[in-house]
């Protein structure tokens, strides 16, 4: 728990301690300061925790936050060693190439006092997010977006650009590395950015792992692939502190992690299942969930959502937690993250990001039929379960995983079949950045193997779109480290480096994590084939009080959503007595508005 400030400018030290000061008063849950002043460099640390943790020495100067660990000094996180210092220790060692060897969810930056470079990275994960700004002769970096504001001395005004690109997709795709707030970027996994003495910037020097799309296969024969993402789980649940929960949301991701952690009961008691998944009916019948938790001898903590009003908590959210909201259940986690916090838990895991590592089942498709494996294209077809938490009939599964090996991503004929236009709603002067978009994706899913750009985009709109920048404010809100294991390295290294058929064969992509499920407890899981159904993402006609008409609305103001489609789907809503997408991302996005204001692009 805690966060990373820091400011380089030539202003006294005074004046930067006000701005630190001012950073920190901008999210004081994140903890208690502590900062050190160089020439021009001041930076902070917001600790509550070893999570938080500044190191200096005669020759660096360290500033961690994060769990950490380095395979090559075989020194676990939380020994007598700190995150800091157990990174400068690598960093001495083999310099920015000590990258290579070092995991976790963690954000930090290291100055070399002799030099005056300082280096700043993020891990692959992105867990534990770093955003930035430059004015005039003055850089700002910090672990939220509303403490770079402060530290900047402007204001924190949405980018009319970037919010269309939210409303369509869910995340910035022409330029991943900015946010929804004009001039304040983010720091991207796995570029290594230096900046040099007497600038004021930084900028890209390197990367510590190499980009998806230029790896080269590793796997090419079927091999116990179960037996080795049960190998990483336990790698990641062995590093994770004792007192930590496991957010159950019933489906294979977050069950395989406590299928696993359940090992780890007798030396670490204080693991803990929550679940906010079914009704207490639900539990009574005897849900797949509950024989997960008989089979690991196991009691969760269940969180009772029905009948629950969430209007509170995305008010709440509103106001502490800046990062634009995609997905709408995100409300569920802070029922979870209020009990774990009252059992006194640290730490918060979430089964986040499988989908990323394991998707793309179809787009390999192209490759069978482009190297003549036809036997390989038609047992496959006849497999086919795309990710989806509604069944389709068995013919028109093959006509669409057929359709991927005659059209792939970036192909002509894939894009005459598609022929994508903008949506009804949003207005005609943003349909060239929405054909852009589309086109950027497009190109994204066509590089190498027709699988590894769709993973890659996958992962980027796990880490900066749907959640998990969103989901680090919810909990240290909530004094939660957050842990993402399936967003962390290894299982990244692990996803790309297996051929798509390898991997799944057509099979529905959360087939592996049944299997490894299989594994863990000794027995095939109580799960089906198909994602568990989750909790539905619609809200009640509640959730448009005091939004007012069309005309009061800005996202009509700027001119986003086109007036009379915004009538038609309140209109909808109010009929069917529910509020279901896309309104309800255009609610979310709308009290965002009002509450930051906009700017256009410059």
């Amino acid at each position: 728990m805690g966060g990373i400030l820091a400011i380089k400018s030539r202003e006294p030290f005074a004046k930067r301690s006000e701005r630190i000061s001012a950073m920190c008063a901008r999210a004081p849950h994140r903890g208690t300061l502590r900062y050190i002043h160089l020439a021009d460099w001041s930076f902070g640390i917001q600790c509550r925790s070893h999570e938080s943790e500044l190191y200096e020495s005669a020759d660096l100067v360290v500033a961690c936050h994060g769990s950490v660990y380095d395979a090559s000094l075989s020194t676990p996180t939380g020994s007598q060693q700190s995150c800091a210092a157990l990174l400068a220790r690598s960093w001495r060692a083999g310099g920015a190439g000590c990258l290579e060897n070092i995991d976790g969810d963690f954000s930090a930056l290291v100055h070399h006092r002799g030099s005056g470079i300082t280096y700043v990275f993020v891990s692959v994960s992105m867990a534990r997010p770093l955003f930035v700004a430059r004015a005039d002769e003055r850089l700002v970096l910090a672990s939220e977006v509303r403490q770079v504001a402060a530290g900047g001395g402007f204001s924190q005004t949405l980018d009319l650009e970037q919010v269309v690109q939210s409303l369509l997709v869910g995340m910035p795709v022409m330029d991943t590395h900015r946010t929804e707030y004009l001039g304040i970027d983010r720091l991207e996994s796995p570029r290594i950015y230096a900046c040099a003495p007497h600038k004021f910037d930084v900028s890209t020097v390197g990367q510590y792992w190499t980009p998806p799309e230029l790896q080269a296969y590793s796997m090419r024969d079927q091999t116990d692939l179960a037996a080795q993402v049960v190998e990483l789980i336990v790698k990641e649940v062995d590093s994770l502190p004792a007192a930590t929960g496991f957010a159950l949301s019933g489906g294979y991701d977050s069950g395989l992690l406590w299928a696993v952690a359940n090992r780890f009961q007798d030396s670490r008691q204080r693991f803990s299942a929550y679940s906010f998944y079914g009704s207490s009916a639900d539990i009574a019948q005897g849900s797949p969930l509950m024989a997960l938790l008989f089979r690991t001898r196991t009691n969760a903590a269940f969180v009772e959502l029905a009948g629950l009003d969430p209007a509170p908590y995305d008010e709440a959210n509103l106001c502490d937690v800046d990062r634009m909201p995609f997905a709408p259940t995100l409300y569920t986690f802070n029922v979870v993250a209020e009990r774990m916090r009252a059992d006194r838990q640290t730490g918060i895991v979430i089964g986040f990001g499988a989908e990323g590592w394991l998707s793309a089942p179809s787009c390999y498709a192209a490759d069978e039929l482009r190297s003549g494996r036809l036997l390989n294209l038609v047992v496959d077809a006849l497999r086919f379960r795309p990710y989806s938490a509604h069944e389709s009939g068995r013919a028109a599964r093959m006509a669409a995983f057929l359709r991927a090996a005659v059209a792939p991503p970036g192909s002509t004929l894939y894009r005459l079949k598609r022929l994508r236009s903008a949506p009804d709603w949003l207005c005609p002067e943003w349909h060239n950045l929405a054909s852009a978009i589309w086109e950027s994706i497009d190109r994204t899913r066509a590089k190498e193997g027709y699988g590894r750009g769709h993973k890659w985009l996958a992962l980027k709109h796990h880490a900066v779109g749907i959640g998990v920048e969103r989901i680090e404010q919810l909990a240290e809100r909530f004094g939660l480290d957050l842990f993402a294991p399936y967003m962390r390295r290894g299982f990244m290294e692990f996803g790309f480096s297996v051929p798509a058929r390898v991997l799944n064969g057509g099979r529905h992509p959360k087939d592996l994590l049944r299997r490894c499920a299989a594994k863990a407890l000794g027995a095939d899981p109580p799960w089906s084939d198909l994602k568990l159904e989750d909790v539905p993402s619609g809200r009640s006609v509640g959730f448009l009080v005091d939004l007012g008409p069309p005309v009061d609305w800005k996202l009509v103001e700027v001119g986003i959503v086109a007036k009379d489609a915004l009538a038609d789907l309140l209109a909808q809503a109010r009929r069917m007595g529910r509020v279901d997408d896309p309104l309800v991302n255009l609610v979310y996005k709308e009290r965002y508005l009002r509450r930051y204001g906009v700017a256009a692009s410059g």
